[in-house]
């Protein structure tokens, strides 16, 4: 599935976020770690929305074949022009020299505002 498809399917599903695919796509980033939402996106959002971003990003990630994405995601909604940003806290590379206890405890990817950040 294009990047086209997935953003299409994306939209079809939840009707109001548009990703902003980054000028730097590839990077060393997957978003797999512990996933939190701010206190203001967990108000704000339906529930529905955030999984529909988080599963998202994931088959975006997906259709890069093995390759990873940047750090910094950005999603706008269509209607307010409000924007979130999804963040992973670390690199693929920078794990693989962590112990798997160390990678449990600081390996996150956050969903929040951008006013928030």
């Amino acid at each position: 599935m294009g990047e086209t498809e997935i953003e299409n399917q994306f939209i079809a599903n939840i009707g109001k976020w548009k990703h902003q695919v980054p000028e730097n796509e590839e990077n060393d980033y997957f978003f797999n770690g512990n996933f939190f939402v701010t206190a203001k996106v967990n108000e704000e959002l339906k529930p529905e929305e955030i999984a529909n971003i988080y599963i998202y990003i994931k088959n975006f990630i997906a259709s890069k074949n093995g390759k990873g994405i940047d750090y910094l995601q950005v999603f706008k909604h269509l209607e307010t022009g409000e924007t979130l940003f999804f963040i992973d806290d670390v690199a693929k590379s920078d794990l693989e020299k962590m112990t798997e206890s160390e990678r449990k405890m600081i390996h996150n990817c956050t969903l929040l505002f951008a006013s928030d950040y």
